[in-house]
């Protein structure tokens, strides 16, 4: 391996020094950062307990770990615009409850947190009755791809 990746990190080598004296099995998950990936890995004693072999089972979980972080990062931009005041944003159920909002949208349509809190705030009441079908339209649409 070091042949391969000269940079690879010291722990990999702990790691599997430590299986191969003690015979543990370890499941992680673990970046080397060295080839750029991430990898889950099953390491494990082979050949008794006096040989020092041993095997090790990588799955790339790469692109997993990828995807996690740019959903973690998209996360965090949705909560600082919710959080920042600019505009109102709200979260709200099929049937209509609105189950949170932020503080801006609350002050824009006149309720309080206690409103919210106590479920007093209906997205369906709250549309005027000539829009309702827009709403209503767009729900069907919605369950239609879920």
């Amino acid at each position: 391996m070091r042949d391969l990746a000269p940079e690879h990190e010291e722990h990999w080598f702990e790691i599997y020094g430590k299986i191969a004296l003690t015979g543990e099995t370890a499941r992680f998950e673990n970046e080397a950062r060295a080839l750029n990936r991430w990898y889950e890995v099953c390491a494990f004693r082979v050949g008794g307990q006096e040989s020092r072999k041993v095997a090790i089972c990588f799955n790339d979980i790469t692109e997993r770990k990828r995807a996690e972080e740019a959903l973690r990062e998209s996360e965090a931009r949705l909560r600082r615009l919710y959080e920042s005041g600019l505009i109102g944003v709200i979260y709200w159920n099929m049937d209509g409850v609105i189950t949170d909002a932020n503080d801006k949208f609350l002050e824009m349509v006149g309720y309080s947190r206690e409103d919210l809190a106590a479920g007093r705030i209906d997205w369906v009441n709250m549309t005027p009755p000539e829009y309702r079908h827009l709403d209503e339209s767009s729900a069907t649409e919605l369950k239609a791809e879920a």
